[in-house]
């Protein structure tokens, strides 16, 4: 791994802010064991993060705010399963209101491979439908924040030197700069797999 693109791929600063999922979390703080100038970045950030609250602290309030609004928004819209105006998928997601969504794309009868519709791209956000029977091969993103949220199946993901194993309802994000793969635990996986431009 690259250390240095490791540190300056966001994700220190998105643990900082608490916005990581528990696996991704315990991603950070794995390589931070495993790497002292990975802990003294992480360190400095959250020195800096508190020094930036403390100085600042309506701007603070003001983004939580804003944040909390946006993931109930979110939460709503995908509530109303309305494929014409899709939500972006989060840790909040539910994977029934996505399966309520999405299930009458899926094939009726799927056949070995993968299946795979766009099914939402508007510039700046790209949400794939996938079914596969076939591990996903390893891949790196440096423009791209991956995330998905597996729909049915069961699957282990390799970030890095982390195994996150995942169920129905399971929702990892891809940090940047770091290689990446998805092997099945069962024959087949449905999944939302959404790319968000940096």
């Amino acid at each position: 791994m690259d250390i240095s693109t490791y540190i300056e791929s966001g994700i220190l600063q998105d643990y900082c802010l608490g916005v990581l999922t528990g696996a991704e979390k315990e991603s950070v703080e794995d390589i931070c064991r495993q790497h002292p100038e990975v802990l003294e970045a992480l360190t400095q950030l959250q020195v800096a993060f508190e020094t930036l609250v403390t100085d600042r602290p309506v701007w603070a309030k003001s983004a939580m705010k804003s944040r909390i609004w946006d993931t109930i928004n979110n939460v709503n819209i995908e509530e109303q399963q309305d494929p014409a105006r899709l939500p972006t998928i989060n840790k909040y997601s539910d994977h029934y209101n996505w399966l309520g969504i999405v299930g009458n794309l899926l094939p009726k009868q799927f056949r070995p491979g993968r299946f795979c519709k766009v099914i939402r791209d508007d510039g700046g956000v790209i949400q794939l439908l996938v079914k596969s029977s076939t591990d996903f091969e390893e891949e790196m993103h440096g423009d791209l924040r991956e995330s998905f949220i597996v729909l049915e199946g069961e699957c282990e993901c390799t970030i890095g030197n982390s195994v996150i194993s995942l169920k129905p309802g399971g929702y990892i994000e891809i940090p940047l700069h770091v290689a990446h793969n998805v092997k099945l635990l069962t024959p087949t996986i449905t999944a939302i797999i959404q790319r968000v431009a940096v």
